[in-house]
């Protein structure tokens, strides 16, 4: 859909009117919102049509896991940088969103 848009884009001086045109004139960051919602949608639709992996395959792949593994000074170190990596992200997301919009 992302390319899709991009072609369509670069093409827009030689669109009709129509729900192509309106397609490219939407913008660009409420676009990458909605193709997140759809990105999340899929996955989700994926993940209930697939069987599930096995156990062993899908240890330490989130927090619960790995931190029922970790313990100690380290661990909790760990978790809280990524807790303030996550809260950093996400307000440079926030500022730029605004920035931009």
């Amino acid at each position: 859909l992302g390319a899709a848009r991009l072609i369509a884009e670069l093409n827009a001086a030689s669109l009709p009117p129509g729900w192509l045109l309106d397609f490219t004139n939407i913008n660009f960051l409420h676009f990458a919102a909605l193709l997140f919602v759809f990105c999340v949608a899929l996955a989700i639709v994926v993940s209930l049509l697939t069987p599930a992996p096995p156990e062993a395959k899908t240890a330490l792949l989130t927090y619960q896991t790995a931190a029922a593994a970790e313990t100690g000074e380290a661990a909790v170190r760990g978790r809280r940088i990524d807790r303030i990596w996550t809260a950093v992200l996400l307000f440079a997301v926030a500022a730029l969103w605004w920035f931009f919009s």
